[in-house]
């Protein structure tokens, strides 16, 4: 992704950070530097944006994601975890709009289930292809979100990536 193409994500009013009204100087840093994300994750949400109906709030990209995890989740910046920002009195519809636009998202290849949002997993049809995992996260209610970062430029699969 192009550098005017990351601004444009930071600066997208749909995406926020958790208690700011804009993205935060942590996610805009993260979001803005090739050495923290991946481009693959910069597609993703500006496909996200552009697709689904609900604003987006980040409540962790990878300098605040506060378990280390393996290179092709947070730490390797392909990455992040976000629940819809308007979603009181709405939640369900609100979490099933995104997970829904997810499902649909060329660039995503993982889906954690965070909380209360394990209970519309069946809300939504995920793709049967061999490099989606759709899992259940922490107790957080979140929705974590990874790129499609083990597909080659062909679209095939990488074989040196193993979900177990």
């Amino acid at each position: 992704m192009s550098q005017a193409a990351r601004q444009a994500l930071v600066d997208n009013p749909k995406l926020s950070s958790k208690g700011y009204d804009r993205v935060s100087e942590t996610h805009r840093t993260d979001l803005l530097s090739a050495d923290r994300t991946d481009t693959y994750l910069i597609g993703m949400l500006t496909w996200l944006l552009n697709n689904c109906d609900e604003p987006i709030m980040l409540t962790a990209v990878r300098s605040d994601h506060t378990n280390p995890d393996q290179r092709w989740l947070h730490s390797g910046g392909k990455a992040v975890d976000m629940y819809p920002k308007n979603w009181e009195d709405r939640e369900q519809k609100a979490v099933c709009n995104v997970l829904k636009a997810l499902s649909e998202d060329p660039y995503c290849e993982n889906v954690g289930l965070g909380g209360i949002v394990r209970r519309w997993r069946t809300y939504v049809t995920w793709p049967e292809i061999p490099y989606f995992w759709l899992f259940d996260d922490d107790i957080q209610d979140h929705i974590h979100a990874g790129s499609a970062c083990e597909r080659d430029q062909t679209g095939g699969v990488r074989a040196s990536h193993s979900k177990g």
